[in-house]
């Protein structure tokens, strides 16, 4: 799945742009597989080529980028679960602008 699908399919998520953690949470868990192997196949490349030429390079740029939505979607859930209300709704436009895709 290309990122601009996954990316459209957790906006399809919202209520007037609002999200639960519950939406969040299954958003994540849906894509944990593949955070992980991203991670992984970064983490090998970045232990051989530097980090900067990884980052600029068109394969890699969308791999970078769903992992810093990601891992912006983990924080977001981790506060939601210390405020221990499962209900309340939480607006990512900034995790959003922070991302390109």
């Amino acid at each position: 799945m290309k990122f601009i699908d996954l990316v459209n399919e957790l906006k399809s998520l919202s209520v007037n742009g609002f999200y639960t953690r519950g939406k969040i949470d299954w958003w994540l868990l849906k894509e944990e597989r593949r955070y992980h192997a991203c991670m992984k196949t970064l983490n090998i490349l970045e232990s051989e080529f530097p980090k900067d030429i990884l980052k600029e390079d068109r394969t890699f740029k969308k791999n970078y980028e769903f992992i810093k939505l990601y891992e912006k979607l983990d924080e977001v859930s981790d506060y939601l679960r210390e405020q221990g209300n499962t209900h309340k709704l939480v607006n990512l436009d900034k995790v959003f602008s922070a991302i390109k895709y």
